[in-house]
């Protein structure tokens, strides 16, 4: 009998900590359900690009758009289990709270503490964004009312601000590398012409009188045959149009700590040629074409971008006063 009321006293001694456990235990439970919805995602997605792949027709574009729309209802379905399991998590930091500031044992309250660490970091964990591919493909389905519209809304507005940010780092590129290319043409030239080896040869002629060559030699700044010091950002130098390293397929913008803020799949909406021309940048000409196409397929895409968010706000807007 009395071990019995032991055993009673210290089920019910731990009220706080039994809460924890319980709440910990929904959020598990949640983390369970989403790794086969975000598995079923990621093949919806695969499926997604490889029919976009086949190329258009009647029967390509219905079976296209058909995964288009299970995509989207699963990445709404994933979109609601990512808000309960938010809601989950403070609720775990909030139980894990109680079990600090109340329970005795200081076995609970350390384990209390773990738990609450953790909780903080997953919450605190970067949502990953959508792919451009499949972000490029986002449209209205006759399902979608006017919070699914606004949400796609903000998706396109958010896809468009990201490559907005790209094509500010593509103009930077832009610019340097038109700076090299007439770097080069004005070299080119210079070796090209008759009057630069009239001028070498006047250099390393002797002078008769070693006053005048002195004074030609400090008219010079230096000595005759002294070479000129190279141009910064030509060659094999490091400027920001990437002379010395190749353009990558996802560009990135850099961050001051060592980590990429935003990403571009170029490969999702340049084409091949573009691409293996990006990759070569010590053809100054060349890389400038490359670029400038890569702008204006990034500005064009900006602006489609645009034209659609705005449209379906509009279209939630007419569906939101129809109600």
């Amino acid at each position: 009998m009395r071990l019995l009321v032991l055993t009673v006293l210290l089920l019910l001694g731990h009220p706080a900590w039994d809460d924890l456990v319980r709440v910990q235990a929904e959020e598990s439970q949640l983390v369970r359900e989403r790794v086969p919805m975000q598995a079923r995602l990621n093949e919806q997605a695969r499926t997604v690009d490889a029919l976009k792949a086949r190329g258009s027709g009647p029967v390509e574009d219905a079976r296209l758009q058909a995964a288009m729309a299970q995509a989207q209802e699963l990445a709404r379905k994933l979109a609601a289990l990512d808000g309960q399991l938010a809601v989950k998590r403070r609720a775990v930091i909030a139980a894990a709270d109680r079990v600090i500031a109340d329970e005795r044992d200081a076995t609970l309250r350390e384990k209390a503490m773990q738990v609450r660490a953790d909780m903080a970091r997953a919450l605190a964990a970067p949502t990953p964004r959508p792919g451009l591919a499949s972000a490029l493909g986002i449209k209205e389905s006759a399902t979608d009312g006017p919070e699914d519209l606004r949400e796609k809304a903000d998706l396109l507005k958010d896809t468009e601000d990201r490559i907005q940010r790209e094509l500010s780092v593509l103009d930077k590129k832009y610019t340097a590398a038109q700076r090299r290319s007439e770097l080069q043409r004005s070299m080119h030239s210079l070796e090209a012409s008759p009057f630069v080896e009239d001028v070498r040869r006047q250099r390393v002629l002797p002078h008769t009188g070693g006053e005048l060559g002195s004074q030609s030699n400090d008219r010079s700044g230096g000595p005759p045959n002294s070479p000129p010091s190279p141009s910064p950002g030509f060659g094999g130098g490091t400027d920001s149009g990437g002379a010395s390293s190749p353009f990558p397929g996802g560009a990135a913008t850099p961050n001051p700590s060592g980590g990429v803020t935003d990403v571009i799949v170029l490969k999702d909406v340049l084409d091949a040629a573009t691409l293996s021309e990006l990759n070569q940048p010590k053809d100054a000409a060349t890389y400038v074409r490359a670029l400038e196409r890569a702008r204006q397929r990034l500005r064009a895409l900006a602006t489609d971008l645009d034209q659609r968010s705005q449209q379906l706000r509009r279209r939630a807007d007419e569906l939101r006063k129809g109600r």
